[in-house]
């Protein structure tokens, strides 16, 4: 019992100095708590200013044109591979794989 008081303990602590210390917060435009308190809010409140200015400067990028299989398929050195393969590949990361490759395997062959 006593090892799980201290952890719980311990736990409780990393989070109140991750409130206060780590996690910037928007309503203080991107400074924490402990920044305020030290004083140093201000500096990082220009510097997060600076930044966001300095983002939007920048070009926007031409729109995505590639296919996402064609980006797939090259990612994953597959070129040679069928969509209907692709597919039934893809679907083993889903809940429920067999049923997948069951439900687009008879559109696919049929």
């Amino acid at each position: 019992e006593k090892n799980l008081l201290l952890r719980v303990d311990a736990s409780v602590r990393e989070t109140a100095l991750l409130l206060n210390e780590d996690i910037p917060r928007p309503s203080l435009n991107g400074a924490t708590p402990d920044d305020l308190h030290q004083g140093v809010n201000t500096a990082k409140i220009e510097a997060n200013k600076q930044y966001r200015e300095h983002e939007k400067e920048k070009e926007n990028g031409s729109p995505w044109k590639r296919d996402y299989w064609e980006v797939l398929k090259e990612a994953m050195g597959l070129k040679e591979m069928t969509a209907l393969e692709l597919m039934t590949k893809f679907c083993f990361f889903c809940p429920r794989p067999l049923r997948k490759v069951t439900k687009f395997g008879l559109e696919g062959v049929g």
